[in-house]
């Protein structure tokens, strides 16, 4: 998982940092999972690689923001109530997912 987030920014970035005008940013969308350590949710390789992305995101856009104006985020949309989340997550965490799938799909534009 991690691997392809990885090569994306390694291609796009190159991309970004070459053009001349207009904004230059790249959004990687994450997961609550990224900060969980307990849970089924909480599996080495799935957090572990959240993680990942999340530092990955933040080392690039803290080593080209202030000099070359680039702008890299990662996000958590928010969290949607369906058979797959209500499965992996802890009881705990069911609470939390309210959004509707819409403002998640809608959430970075």
């Amino acid at each position: 998982m991690f691997l392809g987030t990885f090569l994306c920014a390694k291609h796009f970035m190159r991309l970004l940092l070459e053009s001349k005008d207009g904004d230059k940013a790249s959004i990687e969308i994450n997961s609550i999972a990224a900060l969980m350590v307990r849970g089924m949710v909480a599996t080495p390789g799935y957090c572990v690689s959240k993680t990942a992305q999340l530092r990955l995101m933040e080392m690039i856009h803290e080593q080209h923001n202030t000099t070359e104006g680039l702008l890299a985020y990662s996000v958590h949309p928010g969290g949607v109530a369906t058979e797959l989340s209500l499965g992996a997550t802890p009881d705990a965490i069911h609470p939390f997912l309210v959004n509707s799938p819409e403002l998640c799909g809608a959430f970075c534009v």
